[in-house]
């Protein structure tokens, strides 16, 4: 009987080792495995900028964060190191209920052929001993073989590598892994050259995978054409799940928002790129230095202290789930790429700006440092390339002169017309990141809602280092004598909007829908002291900077009103020559809030 019992313990203790090579999963199997582990809201990079704190501390960081699963590259020389990486990554995880999807990198034992037959059977042998130790681990959610693949068509390569990546899949199947496995063979967002035998081949390979994963850098360009596309090849494949195991560029507009938009409409399961600024140096783009200034952090969700990008971006990662059929959780690029407050307070660090209102920026008198100009619609219409010549010959004048532009593209006379959006596009995109713009004015005085998003939106989709605004409609009520508009905002008493002056609710919503979605607040006003205050009052309450463009001349002593500018930190503009020695004294004086 003994022996009996002990011939039964050995054989249970070899099973692993036993087991025959398991098939791919089926089409079935997998979708089981979808409903199993939930939808995945995962990070890549979980590093912090202080390493002491931990895996531990980063774990519970994520878990409050609204994710539930963490990417990570798991290293060693030996089968041995990898498993005592992994379990020691799967224990700080466990504990706030995070998953793990393990990146082997393997592969960097292949980069000399010449020495494939040599390390082909030490990788085998490392990946097989890893994979079956961790059989039957549902923290595991999926093996990611090899990260990034060769891809290029016009590198040979490519094909060695998709033969070595397949003979992984079948060492992956001989350990029998009770996780998926995967690699991101498409990390290529514009993967629009298919016709040919290394397209062909990488399409082979990936049909071999349990689930697809892919990379996506790209959902914000062409209104998520390139995303959409590569989703849909996969889909197309056999109907197996999706995860995009790399995304977030915000440089090129696409964040949070217009990504995790595609991922729930498509059903795509994420993980970003990037969770704390740290020694990574992923806060500026591929290849550039983190030694010089950037406007926008490109990854990374987290500042090094904790605190986070934005909190609206949070907010969608908790919020994400997988939409129902035609339903879209996309408010609109005019929405979402809104510039962050910290990002357009720092665009206003240049200092206080004394702007002229001229359309040729050599008759700007002495003491200005920005000038505003009207650009025109009808020329766009009538010869588009001589517009462009006359404003970048305008840029030049500007530059020589060491002013700033504020270019106004549309206002109420241009009327409506269904070229506007395209033409706002093209303009912003040919001067997206000309030096000598500092912001964009879309459209002054617009009277009509849809419009006013749609103009929004093809602006923002240019993904200029210049913010984007529109000056709405706005008049006063007369101020009854004696009235003491300073007075009349202290604490408690309900004053503001109240005296704004509109002809009808549709003219009053519309401008806010245009403070809502500007980036910076802009009004215009007489040149007094009494309305410039108390519209700016009003529209600091949205806490970004406010533009203010004085019309007409000073009513009374001009100095009042520049004391004013100066005391509110407004950011102004008019048409008359204010005198160069009054302009150099002009200062912006720091908040006080204790002044009496």
């Amino acid at each position: 009987m003994m022996k009996k019992v002990l011939l039964l313990v050995l054989c249970v203790m070899s099973v692993p080792f036993c087991l025959t090579a398991r098939d791919q999963w089926s089409v079935k199997r997998a979708q089981k495995w979808e409903q199993e582990v939930g939808v995945l809201k995962g990070a890549n990079g979980y590093y912090m900028t202080n390493p002491a704190l931990g895996d531990p501390a980063v774990m519970k960081k994520l878990h409050e964060l609204g994710f539930n699963s963490v990417r990570a590259w798991i290293g060693g020389n030996t089968a041995e190191d990898i498993i005592a990486a992994l379990e020691k990554l799967l224990d700080a995880a466990d504990d706030y209920g995070v998953t793990v999807s393990p990146v082997l990198s393997l592969s960097n034992r292949l980069k000399d052929p010449s020495k494939d037959k040599e390390n082909e059977p030490v990788v085998k042998e490392i990946l097989t001993t890893v994979l079956r130790h961790f059989r039957g681990n549902r923290q595991i959610v999926y093996w990611d073989l090899w990260n990034e693949p060769p891809y290029n068509p016009k590198n040979a390569d490519v094909l060695r590598g998709m033969d070595i990546l397949e003979k992984m899949v079948l060492w992956g199947r001989e350990a029998n892994a009770t996780q998926p496995l995967t690699s991101s063979i498409f990390w290529d967002s514009n993967n629009e050259d298919r016709d040919n035998d290394v397209f062909r081949r990488r399409l082979q390979v990936e049909s071999m995978m349990d689930i697809h994963n892919y990379h996506d850098y790209t959902t914000g360009v062409k209104d998520g054409e390139y995303s959409r596309r590569t989703i849909h090849m996969l889909k197309s494949l056999d109907g197996r799940p999706i995860v995009c195991s790399e995304c977030l560029n915000r440089q090129n507009g696409s964040g949070i928002e217009r990504s995790l938009s595609i991922f729930a409409e498509e059903h795509v399961h994420f993980y970003v790129w990037g969770l704390y600024a740290n020694d990574r140096n992923w806060n500026t783009r591929w290849r550039k230095s983190e030694f010089d200034a950037y406007a926008r952090n490109f990854h990374n969700m987290l500042y090094a202290d904790g605190t986070p990008y934005s909190e609206q971006e949070i907010q969608w990662v908790k919020d994400f789930r997988f939409c129902a059929p035609g339903e879209s959780m996309d408010p609109g690029t005019e929405v979402t790429e809104r510039w962050q407050i910290d990002r357009i307070w720092r665009r206003m660090s240049l200092g206080p700006v004394k702007g002229f209102v001229d359309d040729d920026p050599g008759a700007v008198p002495e003491g200005y440092n920005c000038v505003k100009v009207a650009v025109s619609y009808q020329d766009w219409r009538k010869d588009a390339e001589a517009l462009y010549a006359r404003f970048e010959n305008c840029l030049k004048v500007a530059g020589e002169k060491g002013l700033l532009v504020v270019p106004v593209l549309l206002t109420e006379k241009d009327g409506h017309d269904e070229g506007h959006a395209a033409y706002v596009n093209e303009f912003i995109l040919r001067f997206a990141h000309a030096p000598e713009v500092f912001a964009w004015d879309i459209c002054e005085h617009p009277s009509d809602a849809e419009a006013v998003r749609q103009l929004f939106r093809s602006a923002r989709s240019c993904q200029s280092t210049h913010p984007v605004f529109m000056v709405p409609t706005l008049t006063m009520k007369p101020f009854p004598d004696g009235f003491d508009y300073r007075t009349a905002m202290v604490h408690g008493k309900t004053n503001g909007w109240t005296y704004f002056n509109f002809r009808d609710k549709a003219q009053e919503w519309l401008c806010a829908e245009v403070w809502d979605l500007s980036d910076v607040i802009a009004f215009g006003c007489p040149f007094r002291v009494d309305q410039a205050g108390w519209i700016g009052a009003v529209a600091r309450r949205y806490g970004r900077p406010v533009f203010a463009f004085l019309e007409g001349k000073p009513a009374g002593d001009p100095d009042e009103v520049l004391k004013l500018l100066s005391r509110t930190q407004l950011y102004w503009w008019t048409g008359e020559d204010l005198g160069a020695d009054r302009l150099a004294s002009f200062r912006f004086i720091p908040f006080n809030d204790w002044a009496e």
